[in-house]
């Protein structure tokens, strides 16, 4: 398997907010200035890549050989957890208004279960280095750019003229539904092509 289509399939077919519904964050609702977004996102893809290279490394190097498959899923939050305080860490050594603007940037990251998501199926697919790499980075800018179309979606139907029982959650869902649409029928145009 390439692994351009491997970072295309976890891109679009095997996107984490989409399709597994993971990492709702509150980090991306309406109003948020779009620098504190970015922000949010880089600390939250930064410790996405390095935990599913851990998990990859842990799985194949550790799990898979002991035979301790029972054991992932608690071996994942037990590094994930490790991983979030060392993030912590590094971006309030790299902030320069102190630990509250850290602290307010690294929250939605402890909520993200997309990160321990990203984990799971990296580790699960019996990749090898490279391609659990390209696999962490397609499932990272493909949750990324869900994310940021989600809430570019939502902040400007709150500008627009909303009918009252399409307010709130059903306009979610339904905006959530249309964006796994576009992506479903993308996949279907570039994924044939590239096997």
């Amino acid at each position: 398997m390439s692994t351009v289509y491997l970072m295309l399939s976890f891109f679009f077919v095997q996107n984490l907010l989409l399709v597994f519904g993971l990492g709702m964050t509150p980090a991306f609702r309406e109003g948020m200035a779009f620098r504190w977004r970015t922000g949010s996102f880089l600390a939250t893809a930064l410790l996405m890549l390095v935990s599913a290279m851990a998990a990859w490394g842990l799985h194949a190097l550790i799990v898979g050989y002991l035979g301790l498959q029972y054991l992932r899923t608690l071996v994942f939050v037990l590094v994930l957890v490790c991983l979030i305080y060392g993030t912590r860490g590094i971006a309030w050594r790299f902030s320069q208004t102190g630990t509250g603007n850290v602290d307010s940037i690294i929250m939605p990251v402890n909520t993200s279960s997309a990160t321990l998501g990203l984990m799971i199926l990296v580790s699960g697919q019996g990749l090898g280095a490279v391609e659990a790499l390209a696999a962490a980075c397609g499932g990272i800018l493909g949750y990324g750019v869900a994310l940021f179309l989600y809430s570019e979606v939502l902040r400007r139907m709150d500008l627009e003229w909303v009918p009252k029982p399409f307010r709130g959650l059903p306009l979610a869902l339904i905006s959530l539904g249309l964006i796994a649409l576009i992506f479903m029928s993308v996949s279907a145009l570039l994924l044939p092509g590239l096997r």
